[in-house]
């Protein structure tokens, strides 16, 4: 990718996992309580990519061994060490080179790549910790709304060397962004973290990942979710109330995963983040 230089005399740089992001000297938006929320999304999704291939792999060696069985073809596993009979012709066994374009096809299998929106993308912190911190990343689509903040997202790529096809910064609605990519356009992982409520995006959100994919989401809206003062707002929000209880936080789990568009989801993993202690 060709790049231009930044003069980094103009802007602040601030260093977070392998990541630095240049900031105006004038304009600094930075909350470092998110600092373990984007430690905690890299390290589920490196996890969850390693995971989804062993979890392909096994799929693959069960379909295997159940055409193996329905063909009557002996498995490779059960075969004895020496079976030469001189009565029976010669097994044909692979060439060479079929063996090692065998060998690139199970090698291609196990590095499958995937691909992440990260819809709401400000500063482009998120997504540049994605392209660097997890091996198995094939594209990071870092979207945000705002011409300044696309423009800071493209200043902060170039400061870094990143471009197309790992990360692309999108000018665009995070909603049309993601229905675009609905179906067959489906990506295997989406992240939301939006200023306040999520609600607005989820619809479109789990549309867009595919049927095996991850979505990660955050709200910091935690008054009306885990607060009593604003029940009507969390009711149209999230189809429940909050309570004041010792299981306040189990609650706003439970709210969102009820919530409209959320149940359209196979299964969601919650974790539950209390950043106030």
């Amino acid at each position: 990718m060709a790049t231009a230089k930044v003069d980094l005399k103009e802007f602040n740089t601030l260093t977070e996992g392998k990541a630095t992001i240049l900031f105006p000297k004038d304009q600094v938006f930075y909350n470092p309580a998110q600092v373990f929320n984007r430690d905690l999304s890299v390290a589920t999704i490196r996890t969850w990519s390693e995971n989804l291939v062993t979890k392909r792999q096994l799929r693959k060696a069960a379909w295997e061994h159940k055409r193996r069985k329905l063909d009557n073809e002996p498995d490779p596993e059960n075969i004895p060490a020496d079976t030469t009979d001189p009565t029976k012709p010669p097994v044909e066994t692979e060439s060479p080179v079929q063996a090692e374009s065998s060998a690139a096809d199970v090698e291609s299998n196990a590095q499958r790549k995937i691909t992440i929106i990260e819809a709401l993308s400000a500063t482009g912190l998120r997504a540049i910790r994605y392209a660097l911190e997890i091996p198995l990343i094939k594209t990071v689509y870092a979207n945000d709304f705002s011409p300044s903040a696309h423009h800071s997202i493209k200043r902060n790529l170039t400061h870094h060397s990143l471009g197309p096809p790992t990360v692309i910064a999108t000018l665009s609605d995070a909603n049309a962004l993601m229905y675009a990519h609905s179906g067959q356009n489906a990506v295997d992982v989406v992240d939301l973290d939006p200023y306040g409520s999520a609600a607005g995006f989820v619809d479109a959100a789990v549309q867009s990942v595919a049927g095996d994919g991850l979505l990660c989401v955050t709200c910091t809206d935690m008054t009306v979710l885990a607060g009593r003062g604003y029940p009507e707002k969390c009711f149209a929000l999230y189809g429940g109330s909050g309570v004041k209880q010792q299981y306040t936080h189990e609650t706003v789990c439970s709210s969102f995963v009820t919530s409209p568009g959320v149940g359209e989801c196979v299964c969601v993993w919650c974790v539950w983040m209390d950043v106030d202690g």
